[in-house]
């Protein structure tokens, strides 16, 4: 049995394991990373009286901001003139060696460097006891500012000033003095709006010893690297190159990689966890742009840039459109990494996977099986679901042999449109009846419940008020407005219309019916209600002539051939135009179908030539057939009786498309539309365009 080895704390001499965070108790760790966790930006501004007005030859203006040992403000040389930034520490005299020890070692820090984008310290000194310096003053803010303003920066403007802040990192590296608190509210932005980095107050020479206690950790918790951030290794420059990949990230992501309210647990995030990807927050972000940022934040420091430098030029690659040396690593070696570091829970995911895998093949085997069986009942499903839709169209065609039973055939064909069989017959049977019987039907336009068993319907003289009377009140329904009309109007309850419509047939059972004076419309009491119908709009008519001739476009316009001009109709307002067309040439060839009549009012459809083959069952009709017309695909075929009745039939089925309808004469022609939708059916005085 082995016994575990303890040395004493290096901070306050308690007893503790060697391997626990470089041999600091967890007491002293814990309060080293609460003294290094960031004072929020937003500080009460002190009061007047509490702040020093003049510092040797400088005249202190305001505070602009507070660290952990200093605060930096706005002062003016009384000498030059000129406005710079003061920093003085907040103790004053009272500080302690330590403390003026750090302060004196920031000042000869920043005086020792020359860089374009470091901070330059003019002068620096001792008034009344109280040790300063001052830097140039930096009035555009920071960088913690300008992305918590904007939420994150253009890809192209955070590289090319974390390219900026590199080099002059890079310039620190060189003279060995190491940042180690790199983090955006350390970035400023001079009037030039030129980025210079600040705030060398835990910088320390490489070459000397460090003022920080041992085991202590420094920085800001969100921006320390993994190896400073488990307390087994201290600063290097390969740290400060972590901050500046903490810091690029947090400008293209707006957001730092880990994030956590409690300072321990930050720092087991950093230690521990996987980066996200920066294209998982901000999609379409560069891949090569993405690989550099994820390379100068490894886990491991030999696998970052070796330099700041490194890392500066890898950027300016990618700003000048070059290739980047970092790369993204493969998801086996990412893995393997992370096993390394978290070893029992890599056995613990690794015997969840193999457990997964056996479950997948298993389960593969499963569906194999049930994969048999669901493609047999689909392919049951599928041929009841044609049954069916079957069933429904047959049933509406019987109820579509009229008028009054639109109403009935509408849903049936709204269902069977409704079953997606993927057969192409009967999506050509369902679809051509659906769009007719919704253009044909007539219109329900209101329903009332009725409170008496004898209701007392009534009309107005000219047709445009319904009304309903029982005993709870009069109801009304103004037919031209499609709103609730005046009762006091309607005081017809007898009238005699010359034409009345059909009553609709919605299988609720007829009671008693009303017309309206002109028998476009109805009022019908079924038990417990009252509906109120009316006819469909009316067809596109044109009545003017002489027509000789009339056919459809390639467009799909109708053309009508009138005298020495070819006129355009336009059946949304009924009216016409000289247009330049002419009648396209037949193609010559014959159709595969042939008709003929006989005068008992049976049609006949032959293959070929007639005589032959029937295409389908002989097409009743009650009187002699005066006019035929296939239509382009010899799928449907128009009939006009001498009872001037138009009929469309489908021969697939040999069933009819739409109701009887009225025409305007049982001499006539028929000319159908390409698309199969739209007949013409026209005299040499007028025409009808049949549209559904």
């Amino acid at each position: 049995m082995t016994t575990a080895t303890s040395v004493p704390c290096p901070q306050c001499g308690r007893p503790t394991s060697t391997g626990l965070c470089a041999g600091v108790c967890p007491e002293c760790l814990a309060a080293s990373v609460l003294d290094a966790w960031e004072v929020p930006d937003e500080i009460e501004e002190p009061a007047a009286e509490d702040i020093i007005t003049r510092v040797a030859d400088y005249d202190v203006l305001r505070v602009l901001g507070r660290g952990g040992m200093g605060v930096v403000c706005r002062a003016r040389d009384r000498l030059l003139g000129r406005e710079v930034a003061l920093k003085l520490i907040h103790s004053g005299v009272l500080a302690s060696d330590e403390e003026l020890r750090r302060f004196r070692l920031e000042a000869e820090t920043v005086a020792s460097l020359r860089h374009p984008h470091l901070i330059v310290v003019h002068e620096a000194g001792e008034a009344d006891g109280q040790p300063y310096f001052t830097m140039t003053l930096a009035e555009n803010g920071t960088l913690a500012d300008r992305i918590h303003r904007l939420g994150r920066l253009p890809p192209h403007t955070a590289a090319e000033l974390i390219k900026n802040i590199a080099l002059a990192v890079h310039h620190a590296h060189a003279r060995g003095v190491l940042h180690r608190d790199l983090k955006p509210a350390n970035i400023l932005f001079d009037s030039e709006d030129r980025p210079l980095v600040s705030d060398f107050g835990l910088a320390r020479f490489t070459s000397k010893d460090s003022v920080t206690r041992s085991g202590s950790l420094l920085g800001t918790p969100a921006y320390l690297a993994p190896e400073v951030a488990s307390g087994y290794a201290g600063h290097t420059t390969s740290s400060d190159v972590y901050a500046l990949g903490v810091i690029l990230y947090e400008c293209l992501t707006g957001q730092p990689p880990f994030e956590n309210t409690s300072p321990l647990a930050l720092l087991k995030s950093i230690t521990e966890d996987e980066i996200p990807s920066p294209s998982s927050l901000v999609k379409g972000l560069d891949y090569d742009l993405e690989a550099a940022c994820l390379r100068s934040l490894a886990k491991e420091p030999g696998r970052r840039y070796a330099s700041a430098e490194a890392m500066a030029a890898d950027l300016d690659r990618w700003l000048s459109g070059e290739p980047v040396t970092a790369r993204h690593p493969p998801l086996h070696e990412r893995f393997w990494r992370w096993a390394q570091r978290n070893q029992s829970r890599a056995v613990l995911y690794s015997m969840a996977a193999v457990s997964v895998l056996f479950l997948v093949m298993l389960s593969a085997v499963w569906n194999v099986l049930l994969s048999i069986e669901k493609n047999d009942t689909k392919e049951a499903m599928y041929r009841s679901e044609v049954r069916r839709a079957r069933l429904l169209r047959d049933y509406a065609v019987q109820l579509m042999g009229s008028t009054a039973t639109l109403p009935r055939a509408l849903p049936l064909l709204k269902e069977a449109a409704s079953l997606t069989t993927g057969a192409a017959a009967e999506d050509v049977a369902v679809h051509p009846r659906l769009r007719a019987a919704q253009r044909l039907s007539p219109v329900r336009l209101q329903q009332w419940k009725a409170s008496t068993p004898h209701p007392i319907l009534s009309w107005s003289s000219d047709s445009k008020i319904a009304a309903l009377k029982d005993a709870d009140d009069a109801r009304a329904f103004d037919l031209e407005t499609r709103a609730p009309g005046d009762a006091a109007r309607a005081t017809l309850t007898h009238t005699s219309p010359a034409s009345p419509m059909p009553v609709p047939d919605d299988e609720n059972v007829p009671l008693r019916s009303l017309w309206s004076p002109d028998g476009r419309s109805v009022l019908v009491h079924s038990r417990g209600l009252v509906t109120l119908w009316t006819q469909p709009p009316p067809l596109p008519h044109w009545q003017a002539g002489p027509i000789s001739d009339a056919w459809f476009g390639p467009d799909g316009r109708l053309l009508l051939h009138t005298g020495n001009a070819v006129l355009q109709f336009h059946p949304q307002d009924m009216s016409v135009e000289e247009v330049d067309a002419e009648r396209p040439v037949a193609d010559g060839s014959a159709s595969p179908l042939s008709v003929t009549t006989d005068p008992t009012g049976l049609v006949h459809v032959w293959r070929g030539e007639a005589g032959g083959l029937e295409d389908c069952d002989p097409l009743p009709h009650p009187m002699a057939v005066t006019a035929t017309a296939l239509d382009p695909s010899n799928r449907y075929l128009a009939t006009l009786t001498k009872d001037k009745t138009l009929r469309i039939w489908e021969l697939a089925t040999g069933g009819p498309v739409i109701p009887p309808v009225p025409a305007i004469s049982s001499q006539a022609h028929l000319t159908w539309d390409a698309s199969q939708s739209r007949l013409a059916l026209w005299t040499d005085k007028e025409m009808v365009l049949y549209d559904w």
